[in-house]
């Protein structure tokens, strides 16, 4: 069985020490959260990449309705390569609770299900080089 952990929210540089004590405490994973008002989840998980060797890595959920698809795989792939192939990625509706929505997201379940769906035939097929 494998183990992973949640990072509590903090700054940047203290979710990457933590992402190298969860390593070195014997964690499986780490996963942190990604918010609209926050650092960046994805700059803070190539960071975390540099720093450890074999933990795996991902955000609890990356709300895909509001991304463009194309740009988080670009992100995770990048991610994916700088650790080696660690990434775990995790995406859903989000929640239009945090106040991550802007007035042109949309905002109800059904139309965020929808872009969902679409977000593999949006995302343009491409292949990393191994």
């Amino acid at each position: 069985m494998k183990a992973g952990f949640v990072l509590p929210w903090a700054d940047p540089r203290t979710q990457l020490r933590q992402a190298v004590a969860a390593e070195d405490a014997g964690w499986d994973a780490v996963f942190i959260w990604e918010s609209a008002y926050h650092p960046d989840s994805w700059c803070q998980l190539a960071a975390m990449a540099g720093a450890t060797s074999s933990i795996a890595l991902g955000t609890m959920l990356t709300p895909l309705p509001w991304r463009r698809p194309w740009e988080l795989a670009a992100q995770a792939a990048t991610v994916d390569q700088l650790s080696g192939g660690r990434v775990i990625l995790t995406v859903g509706l989000g929640a239009v609770e945090t106040g991550r929505a802007v007035a042109s997201d949309p905002l109800d379940r059904r139309t965020r299900a929808e872009l969902l769906d679409e977000g593999p035939i949006r995302t343009p097929t491409a292949r990393c080089p191994s």
